[in-house]
């Protein structure tokens, strides 16, 4: 685990798998009926489970945490850290959104469908990859994006609480590793509760003694994680600065780093007594160039997500979802 300096480091079949009974609200603002069981496993789906591992979920202590919107690969991430920070939060899934951006060499970018995506996703595994010399993914080639927004009810709170979570996941290791912005805006009848908020970076990393870059042979050193504990920019949205964390090397060695992925949650209360719906955006921005300061995030509720600084950067597809209370 990696400490930064100032931080702390799935009807009656569906009902008997799951076992829920509580009535929460709908999906969409535009629904004023409650959520059914088929309706929430068709959201688990949506973060990677399929029905078999709904069936396993439901007899673990997992369905917590895929509830609170983690994904199937999310919660093979789950560290002690992220558990206790959601220690006595249970809560269930009733928003999600998922979103593809293939981001070109030039700072062009556009959506492209999840198929497309895994199409993608299988040929870096089979032709970037080797045994010998890992995964060489840092040709100027396209490199693509997958966001994915969550909500969930949380239960047993008073006022009614919401988790927001925001998780973003590089298929090939940046080209640039610089500092990018992550967040979502969310809609003026949302506050977020003090203190709430948590971002996780993580990356796997790989290790060897040759002298000559990029050769190995390599050693597994699994996978890093830093926390950030503070946003950067709080108010109609969540928003923080994450420095990546590229390849290096140095008299002992050198290190290669891939599958740079994270996330950030928070919880909200609506402040309007007389709102029945709200949404939630969320966003990252990709910087090409180096900055030496702070990005000077600006965040103005749902869809308005910026930064101040004139480098050159590339915004990834947004995502959004909407929710009734």
């Amino acid at each position: 685990m990696i400490r930064k300096k100032g931080i702390k480091f799935k009807g009656f079949v569906f009902a008997m798998i799951l076992g829920l009974t509580a009535s929460i609200s709908p999906v969409s603002a535009a629904s004023s009926e409650e959520i059914s069981n088929e309706e929430n496993i068709a959201l688990l789906q949506q973060l990677g489970y399929d029905f078999s591992e709904v069936r396993t979920l439901a007899n673990s202590e997992d369905l917590k945490y895929a509830q609170l919107g983690y994904s199937k690969q999310e919660l093979a991430d789950i560290t002690d850290v992220e558990k206790n920070h959601l220690d006595g939060i249970e809560g269930q899934l009733i928003a999600v959104d998922t979103k593809y951006t293939q981001i070109n060499p030039d700072g062009t970018q556009f959506e492209i469908t999840e198929e497309e995506y895994k199409n993608k996703q299988q040929m870096v595994q089979t032709s970037l990859c080797n045994v010998n010399t890992g995964c060489s993914d840092v040709e100027d080639t396209p490199n693509w994006m997958r966001l994915t927004t969550t909500v969930s009810a949380v239960s047993n709170t008073s006022p009614k609480e919401y988790l927001i979570r925001h998780s973003f996941q590089w298929l090939k290791k940046p080209t640039d590793t610089f500092k990018d912005a992550i967040g979502t805006g969310h809609h003026v009848n949302l506050t977020s509760v003090q203190d709430s908020e948590i971002l996780t970076y993580n990356y796997d990393q790989e290790y060897s003694k040759n002298p000559i870059i990029g050769l190995g042979p390599w050693e597994n050193q699994g996978t890093k994680t830093v926390y950030y504990w503070t946003a950067d920019r709080k108010g109609s949205g969540m928003g923080f600065e994450v420095q990546l964390i590229g390849d290096s090397f140095n008299n002992s060695g050198q290190y290669k780093r891939s599958n740079h992925r994270g996330s950030l949650s928070y919880r909200v209360i609506k402040n309007n007594s007389s709102a029945t719906a709200a949404d939630v955006s969320g966003h990252y921005l990709h910087l090409t160039t180096q900055i030496n300061g702070t990005l000077g995030i600006d965040i103005r509720g749902t869809g308005n997500f910026s930064i101040s600084v004139t480098n050159k950067y590339t915004p990834a597809i947004q995502t959004g979802v909407s929710f009734s209370f």
